[in-house]
């Protein structure tokens, strides 16, 4: 049987072997991968890749390296970053500030898992992005609208901080067309009069609240979980 002493130095050089790069490896190889791991919502891996990335930069010298690779190196800090915050969250014993600090710095580098925007003036399958399984927010928006831009951080706090949620925010306009885009395709598709206009669909993908009635239940899940 192995013994202690020898086994802890194999774990040891296990783990530091796997921050270690691939053989022949890139910086531009490492933080590219990283990245399609992070999409991925593979975080561990990418961590990983990240870690390598810098072992690179550090074992060649920061002043030997292009400016792009110093750029790249600059992506990973943040993605780590980013990670850091990540990871202090799934402990669970972030409370109060400190838990509404980590969300905020963490979704400006890695976004909003259970978001996405669709439309762009045009007409759309709107069934066909609700995401099964969970209730579905529709937001219809306009980066001209005030009202619009100023709600647009709760909702996209609120589908950040339950997994049971899916925000979906529809772009009513043309993208070169200035100011509310009254004449859209989307507009005209849903007979919009007003924005922000949302719509909630459980998770049967049955239409549940619209209008007014959707807004106020959605504000009302903005309070119950803090956010506002």
């Amino acid at each position: 049987m192995m013994n202690r002493h020898i086994a802890a130095i194999v774990v040891a050089s296990v783990l530091l072997a796997c921050a270690l790069p691939a053989l022949g490896a890139t910086i531009a190889d490492e933080v590219t991968a990283a990245q399609g791991l992070i999409k991925a919502d593979n975080l561990a891996d990418a961590e990983t890749h990240l870690q390598a990335a810098l072992s690179i930069g550090n074992t060649t010298g920061l002043d030997k390296l292009p400016a792009a690779d110093l750029l790249l190196l600059a992506e990973a800090h943040r993605l780590l970053m980013a990670l850091s915050y990540d990871r202090a969250i799934r402990t669970g014993t972030l409370t109060g500030d400190a838990l509404k600090h980590a969300k905020e710095e963490r979704r400006k580098v890695l976004g909003i898992k259970n978001m996405k925007i669709i439309g762009h003036g045009e007409k759309i399958d709107l069934p066909a992005s609700l995401v099964p399984g969970k209730t579905n927010i529709v937001d219809f928006f306009s980066i001209y609208c005030g009202p619009c831009m100023s709600f647009a951080p709760y909702l996209e706090a609120l589908a950040d901080s339950n997994p049971d949620l899916y925000l979906v925010k529809v772009d009513i306009n043309h993208p070169d067309h200035k100011g509310i885009d009254w004449q859209s395709d989307t507009v005209r598709q849903f007979g919009l009069q007003s924005i922000p206009h949302i719509k909630i669909y459980g998770p049967d993908g049955k239409l549940v609240a619209e209008g007014d009635e959707a807004r106020n239940q959605v504000i009302k899940m903005v309070q119950d979980a803090g956010l506002g």
